[in-house]
């Protein structure tokens, strides 16, 4: 991930994370939780929740999630549709051939 952001990172709100040791923690979080939560940080008023969809093999193909404007989906809301964003995206998998146990490709480690 660091060499992917070597010339930096491009700020586009106040809440958009240009420290990379910040984005490295948070990467970490995505991965033990399964899902993604953003609040304006690449777009104003924008939110979403994100989830992994993987491949037969184990790869990060897609991801699913919901978007809404901030008025709408808040943090308040993530602790009741996390859990139904990363069902769908589980189910995508399964759909996909993918089988729980298989090493999966998400981050930047061998």
């Amino acid at each position: 991930m660091r060499a992917a952001v070597s010339h930096g990172l491009t700020r586009h709100t106040a809440r958009t994370v240009v420290d990379i040791d910040l984005l490295d923690r948070q990467l970490e979080e995505i991965r033990r939780s399964g899902f993604s939560a953003s609040f304006e940080e690449r777009d104003l008023g924008a939110a979403s929740i994100s989830a992994p969809v993987f491949g037969s093999s184990g790869e990060l193909v897609a991801a699913v999630g919901i978007g809404a404007p901030t008025q709408r989906l808040t943090p308040a809301d993530v602790a009741q549709l996390a859990p139904l964003v990363i069902e769908a995206g589980e189910e995508a998998s399964r759909r996909l051939g993918y089988r729980p146990g298989i090493r999966t490709q998400i981050s930047d480690s061998p």
